[in-house]
C-alpha cells in the first residue's frame, strides 16, 4: 500500500486544484457525487457538541467536584455558569469546556 501511494507523482495529488485528485478519481464510481467533489473535510466538532448537549450533567458532575476546582486552578462560579446555560450548544465555548474535561479526566487517572 505503501509503495502504491509512493508512486503516484506529487503533481497528481492536486489535480485538477482538488486534494486527493487520484484516490477521487479511482473511487468516483463507488462514491456519491457530493463526496467527490467536496472541497473539505468535515470536522468532529458537531460530533463533540452532541456528547457535551447529552452529558451536560455528568460533565457538570465531573467538573464541577474534580480536582481542578479542588485545587482551584479553575473558577467553580463561572464554570458552573457556562454549564447552567440551557438547550443545544449554540458556539463553540463548549470546546474549552471539553478541554477541561479532558484535563479533569488526566488528573482523575493520576490519584
Amino acid at each position: 500500500m505503501v509503495g502504491a501511494c509512493l508512486r503516484v507523482p506529487s503533481w497528481h495529488w492536486l489535480a485538477p486544484g482538488q486534494d486527493r485528485a487520484t484516490a477521487r478519481r479511482a473511487f468516483a464510481p463507488d462514491l456519491p457525487q457530493e463526496i467527490i467533489a467536496r472541497r473539505s473535510k468535515g470536522t468532529p466538532t458537531g460530533f463533540v457538541a452532541t456528547i457535551f448537549d447529552r452529558q451536560r450533567q455528568a460533565i457538570r458532575d465531573m467538573l464541577l467536584g474534580g480536582r481542578l476546582v479542588e485545587f482551584g486552578l479553575i473558577d467553580e462560579a463561572k464554570l458552573a455558569q457556562a454549564l447552567s446555560t440551557p438547550g443545544p450548544v449554540r458556539d463553540l465555548r463548549f470546546v474549552r469546556i471539553m478541554e477541561l474535561v479532558d484535563a479533569e479526566a488526566w488528573a482523575a487517572a493520576q490519584m
